[in-house]
């Protein structure tokens, strides 16, 4: 009990020095030369709000240079009483993302909110600038394991992507939701979602490597849920699609071959997880070179135990023996 009081207590002094730091910096940034700003007057509001707007135009809203410049925005902002300026929420939104990288939540969910509302405001409630908001401060509520107030805000930035016919943020949005019903238990929740992630993907054509990854996503969440009989036919499809995509023989092909006859073996069709076992170590085999005997030696395990689970110990022996000659091998002198 004890050891988890000074553990818990360890952790807090952590993320107060983390804060100490980050404020320190923050103080020492205020002290803008020209050459740091790129601005003929450091201290001129607009002059610095069209940099950070140039940087975050081109896509370097996390660099130093943006990082820096916002936080003398918003000490800028303080002295001039500009509290609803859309370049403000910016300037927020990026200053927040670095407390959250200090692990300092609460000081982060401060400046998120804040952000949050000035774009409501400004931009009105279903700007994609509001949605990105609520994306980051439902991942940061998630992180905090505070699900039940994350659900809302990602159920609202999808509704925001679907009325603008987004498909990569509506994609991206699915996926945070269905892990975040993932962590609350909610499996029940999940599949919805990963079946409307799976129908954007085919959008683009029903035999793409996406819809391949999809495809995966959703037979492993069935396998979590011993669902092997709802698995089997996605993984069927997806191993099609990879084989398609780059040939019988692919390295990357073991992994799920492995996990289909898992499947297989779990439903009692035997023969047919024999051979995919077989299969993946003839793959492994094919590439020959010292990076791929650990997956030989994970391949032969799995086989090995396959065999013995149907008590053909007489068969695994020569597998056992291949093992620890390959482990042997491959030790350091």
């Amino acid at each position: 009990m004890n050891s988890d009081l000074e553990m818990f207590h360890s952790r807090r002094r952590r993320r107060s020095l983390r804060a100490i730091a980050f404020a320190l910096m923050t103080m020492t940034s205020i002290a803008f030369t020209t050459e740091s700003t790129g601005a003929q007057d450091p201290d001129d509001f607009s002059t610095i709000a069209r940099r950070f707007e140039q940087l975050v135009q081109a896509g370097e809203l996390r660099s130093d240079d943006a990082e820096r410049l916002a936080q003398r925005l918003l000490v800028l902002a303080e002295q001039q009483s500009r509290p609803d300026d859309r370049t403000i929420a910016t300037a927020l939104y990026v200053v927040a993302r670095r407390y959250e990288s200090f692990d300092c939540c609460d000081k982060a969910e401060e400046l998120y909110r804040r952000s949050l509302a000035i774009r409501e405001t400004t931009l009105g409630p279903d700007h994609l600038d509001v949605a990105a908001s609520l994306s980051r401060l439902a991942w940061l509520y998630r992180h905090m394991k505070r699900y039940a107030e994350a659900e809302p805000l990602y159920k609202r930035c999808l509704e925001i992507y679907e009325k603008a016919g987004d498909d990569p943020k509506i994609f991206a949005t699915l996926g945070s939701l269905a892990g975040l019903y993932r962590f609350w238990g909610r499996y029940a929740e999940v599949e919805p979602l990963l079946k409307k992630q799976l129908e954007i993907d085919e959008r683009a054509g029903p035999a793409s490597a996406q819809v391949a990854l999809s495809l995966r996503t959703l037979a492993q969440f069935y396998t979590m849920q011993n669902r092997c009989a709802d698995a089997e036919p996605v993984f069927e499809r997806e191993i099609k699609i990879m084989e398609e995509q780059s040939g019988p023989d692919d390295l990357n092909l073991g992994h799920q071959l492995t996990q289909l006859a898992e499947c297989y073996r779990g439903r009692g069709r035997y023969g047919e997880a024999e051979k995919l076992y077989k299969r993946t170590l003839t793959i492994y085999e094919a590439y020959g070179s010292e990076g791929t005997a650990a997956l030989i030696v994970k391949a032969l395990g799995n086989l090995a135990t396959f065999y013995e689970s149907q008590g053909r110990a007489a068969d695994a022996v020569p597998l056992r023996k291949r093992i620890d000659a390959i482990k042997l091998s491959t030790k350091s002198p």
